[in-house]
């Protein structure tokens, strides 16, 4: 069982006021390779296995139900590892290089043959490049994940076109 939430800050735990996610497709293969039926998170983001084995590694896949180009509309990508204590919801999973889907193998379940596995994902911040009366930037706007740089996801640097009798001369971080 577990949860899979929106983690809004991207720090791998789920916060006062973040929200699960419907709909959110979770695996369960044991060591022998057996496939469990696979469940879909409720309206909380939350999902739970039946009867799996005890005595055995599980491996549990949450696949994400977005895309991995934040350019596109509804994509996610997951948290970074954060391990869930009594006191907190983590995201127990590791994502594959392409994000696509995360994991996480438990050794064994014991004989209740249940364990709580969550997992975070982030949505995109856009940037937006602005010059202002003093000239134009494009792309004026770009979306990433938190923890990408401008380099992950643009092609080329931003260009700048300055307003007639202006100069650019570097760039200002603002908030």
């Amino acid at each position: 069982s577990g949860t899979v939430y929106l983690d809004a800050n991207g720090n791998g735990v789920m916060d006062s006021g973040e929200k699960g996610i419907a709909g959110v497709p979770v695996k369960a293969v044991d060591a022998d390779g057996r496939e469990y039926p696979e469940q879909k998170t409720d309206e909380n983001g939350k999902y739970s296995f039946k009867s799996l084995p005890g005595n055995k590694s599980v491996t549990i896949t949450v696949i994400n139900p977005g895309s991995t180009d934040p350019s596109q509309t509804n994509a996610y990508r997951f948290s970074k590892t954060v391990a869930s204590t009594t006191e907190q919801i983590g995201s127990d999973v590791t994502a594959n290089e392409t994000g696509s889907q995360a994991t996480v193998t438990l050794e064994s379940l014991g004989t209740s043959g249940t364990a709580t596995v969550n997992a975070g994902l982030m949505t995109p911040c856009t940037v937006t490049f602005a010059g202002g009366e003093q000239g134009s930037v494009y792309p004026g706007t770009v979306k990433i994940f938190p923890g990408q740089t401008l380099g992950d996801v643009l092609n080329q640097a931003p260009s700048v076109t300055p307003g007639s009798g202006y100069t650019h001369t570097g760039w200002l971080q603002t908030e």
